[in-house]
């Protein structure tokens, strides 16, 4: 079963971010996409790497991504309006 894998990869990759490991935490969120695209989760957490990296145009996409998968959560809605 991938999901305990992918759901202990979601909590390096925020833990790494936590931490200020903004690259780190990335490649990690990137690599959940890859097992799991549908993954609104490592979306906003993409999102919130770009944003303190100060890339906010990757920042917007992968907020808009994830609004995508789950339109009603507020979080991703709050993510994008810092954003802009």
């Amino acid at each position: 079963d991938a999901k305990p894998a992918a759901i202990a990869l979601f909590e390096k990759a925020v833990n790494k971010l936590e931490y200020d490991k903004m690259d780190e935490s990335a490649a990690l969120f990137g690599q959940l996409n890859k097992m799991d695209p549908k993954c609104a989760g490592a979306y906003f957490g993409l999102s919130t790497v770009y944003m303190f990296k100060e890339d906010y145009k990757k920042a917007i996409e992968n907020a808009n991504k994830a609004l995508q998968l789950r339109p009603k959560e507020p979080r991703f809605f709050h993510i994008r309006g810092l954003e802009y």
